[in-house]
């Protein structure tokens, strides 16, 4: 059998290594390898080894958090696109676009969201259409014209009205 141990050697006067190998020929043994190395040199190796491991996990670590950090850019840059478009869509600016240069779910969101400021800015503009016609038939009415709600309050009133209470918005009294 194959036999190690580490012992003294009184010869060199140091830890040594040695390591027994059978020679085996056709199912005999006719000699034993026998090998012996410092131990200080096992430790040099060891310590090599080991050295070469932390800069081979050093070097792995730093290349998976460049890939992560490109990953993290390429998810969160569209993201950051369609909320500060959202954000400009709020504060009134129905021309804003979002385009993506991707194939994935997030370029569907996209278009979506493309898509729904179009159809939000036609509905805007249709009420503000449908607004200005109210208020130029309201004003061109000659006689009082007075709006309230159920509380009592005036919600809409034509200038007819205001010119004979002298009040220039009578809304919400």
């Amino acid at each position: 059998q194959t036999g190690a141990a580490v012992r003294y050697s009184s010869t060199v006067e140091e830890d040594m290594l040695y390591v027994a190998v059978p020679i085996v020929r056709a199912g005999a043994i006719p000699g034993v390898l026998r090998l012996s190395l410092f131990m200080h040199d096992i430790s040099r190796i060891t310590d090599r080894f080991r050295q070469g491991m932390l800069l081979i996990g050093f070097c792995a670590t730093l290349v998976a958090l460049c890939i992560a950090y490109a990953l993290s850019r390429k998810i969160t840059r569209p993201v950051r696109m369609l909320r500060e478009a959202s954000q400009t869509v709020a504060e009134g600016n129905f021309d804003t676009r979002v385009f993506l240069d991707s194939n994935d779910e997030l370029q569907q969101f996209a278009d979506s969201f493309n898509y729904m400021i179009e159809k939000i800015k036609s509905l805007f503009n249709e009420i503000s259409l449908q607004r200005r016609e109210l208020e130029n038939i309201i004003s061109s009415i000659h006689e009082y014209l007075l709006v309230l709600d159920s509380e009592g309050k005036i919600v809409l009133s034509n200038d007819s009205f205001k010119k004979s209470i002298a009040k220039e918005d009578p809304e919400g009294k």
